[in-house]
């Protein structure tokens, strides 16, 4: 399903079915070849309980026009006029899902195939957390990592902790800063209710 609206207009409305476990929502704003990358790797999850909202904004490099969202059985595409930004799209999104977990994926990353049953498995085993950090790994390297969750750095900012360190040094599961927008989870209530 594809949608065109611009911030003024009309929001679009969820789907119509029942609730589903995840929401994954992917923000694009020319993401090139990268976005039909990331599709892909959503067609091949362990874990099919989920709906994929992928919301542009107002991308010119033609990649929201080719994108091919068959093989996901609720898929939507909704196109921006206008370029609102990541917080906005994904706020945008998250008024549109109906998974319990908000699930953000960038459009510039791929996830394993096990990526959401692993997530939902985290999701038990911690029943009290509401935000999950992803291991990231390098795209073009996945020997190398690209963050473990985010760290807060003596300079004042969250930082992808782990990046550029070898894969082989990923830390023990447990707690970080905050989770790293490119692949993370969220209680979508929770995440609602804090607006």
């Amino acid at each position: 399903m594809t949608e065109s609206i611009s911030p003024a207009s009309a929001a679009p409305k969820p789907f119509k079915s029942s609730a589903i476990s995840f929401s994954v929502i992917i923000v694009n704003y020319n993401g090139g070849a990268y976005l039909q990358a990331a599709v892909d790797s959503l067609k091949t999850q362990t874990l099919q309980d989920f709906e994929l909202i992928v919301i542009d904004n107002a991308s010119t490099d033609g990649s929201p026009d080719t994108l091919d969202l068959s093989g996901i059985a609720q898929a939507r595409l909704i196109k921006n006029s206008d370029n609102v930004g990541f917080a906005v799209a994904n706020n945008q999104a998250a008024n549109l899902a109906r998974g319990q977990w908000l699930v953000l994926l960038n459009p510039d990353a791929t996830a394993s195939a096990n990526w959401l049953e692993k997530l939902q498995a985290a999701s038990r085993r911690y029943a009290g957390c509401r935000v999950f950090a992803s291991t990231q790994y390098c795209l073009d390297d996945p020997d190398m990592l690209d963050g473990a969750g985010d760290a807060y750095l003596i300079f004042g900012i969250p930082w992808r902790g782990g990046f550029g360190h070898p894969a082989s040094k990923l830390p023990d599961t447990g707690l970080c800063f905050s989770p790293c927008g490119a692949a993370a989870m969220y209680d979508r209530e929770l995440f609602l209710r804090i607006g």
